[in-house]
């Protein structure tokens, strides 16, 4: 049996990088002045938790807009994505909410 893990701190940055747009602008650029370690990032997101909330704590609908939608990237349209998530969430036997 195989076990991995993932650190939840890199995972909450990475999804509040991922998912947030403009609003985040002042969390990235209160990240550069600093030394981008553990600590900061941990205060990065006490301070942003309300941002935190909004874009990785709140419910998305599989057909809502994300906020670099406007980004066209060949190969990596929302559909050809969205199938590649549906393939894997049946692949591990994830259920979805309706």
């Amino acid at each position: 049996m195989e076990f991995s893990t993932y650190n939840i701190l890199d995972a909450k940055v990475q999804a509040l990088l991922s998912l947030g747009d403009r609003d985040i602008g002042n969390l990235i650029f209160e990240a550069s002045l600093t030394g981008l370690d553990r600590g900061s990032w941990r205060r990065l997101l006490r301070k942003y938790e309300d941002l935190l909330n909004k874009y990785v704590y709140s419910w998305k609908s599989l057909n809502g807009e994300l906020p670099w939608s406007h980004i066209r990237i060949p190969g990596a349209d929302e559909e050809n994505l969205k199938s590649l998530m549906l393939k894997y969430v049946n692949e591990v036997n994830i259920s979805l909410p309706a």
